[in-house]
């Protein structure tokens, strides 16, 4: 990393490129050293411009440009309008740089760590098919509720058969909350934010388009991983 100079070293750098010679002093006191110590001061100040120009070259740490740097990556799209936060936008950058790639499990685990989530993941629902054994479900998770009638009346049933094919649920083990932090955060942005429309709306956006995706977050995934009677992709992909 590139050492930033201090204005100590820059007037002892000006003060080396002095010609021998009384007229030339190099008293601490005088006029021509206090003189040399001023531009100093700026040769700091272009130093440390020239270290925020680095800083602003990687979109990690860019803070003027980040305006350039959704330019040139198509933002704001319809999912990064959803960022309410300097550090969110800034975080949108990077998954259009450097985001995985893919349609599947290990994709969308990726995905979620990328937008702060620390034990993503997913389960998907696996119809009846060639190996599966007599008493299985048609589809792994039950389907939704019907109405049987009885007597005249309905009433509401749980099926057992009907269930989701082709659908498949993100766990993910919290809702984020984003909390204001110093050197990142801006002046406008929210101390605290809680909610994930920007999870929903990016996963939805890249899942395979004749699936459907669900999401459970905390306790809700939690209870969800524990009832599910299978999961394909809950170990690490």
């Amino acid at each position: 990393m590139l050492k930033r100079r201090t204005i100590a070293e820059y007037a002892s750098m000006l003060a080396n490129l002095f010609p021998p010679g009384q007229a030339w002093s190099r008293s601490a006191d005088s006029g021509l050293i206090n003189l040399n110590r001023s531009a100093a001061v700026e040769l700091t100040r272009i130093d440390g411009e020239a270290h925020r120009l680095l800083a602003e070259t990687n979109p990690a740490s860019t803070v003027e440009a980040l305006t350039d740097w959704e330019r040139v990556t198509g933002l704001p799209d319809q999912c990064s309008t959803l960022a309410t936060t300097f550090e969110e936008r800034r975080g949108q950058v990077l998954i259009k740089l450097v985001r995985p790639v893919g349609q599947h499990a290990a994709y969308y685990k990726a995905l979620a760590k990328t937008l702060g989530y620390a034990s993503p993941q997913v389960e998907e629902f696996v119809p009846f098919r060639a190996g599966s054994r007599a008493g299985d479900r048609i589809n792994q998770a039950p389907g939704g509720v019907y109405l049987q009638e009885a007597d005249g009346e309905s009433a509401p049933v749980q099926s057992d058969y009907h269930g989701w094919l082709y659908t498949w649920r993100l766990n993910l083990d919290t809702t984020a909350v984003r909390y204001f932090r110093a050197g990142q955060s801006r002046a406008d942005d929210r101390l605290s934010s809680w909610g994930d429309k920007l999870i929903e709306c990016i996963v939805k956006r890249f899942k395979p388009a004749h699936t459907i995706v669900i999401f459970a977050y905390g306790a809700a995934a939690a209870e969800a991983i524990a009832s599910s009677g299978y999961c394909e992709y809950c170990g690490d992909a």
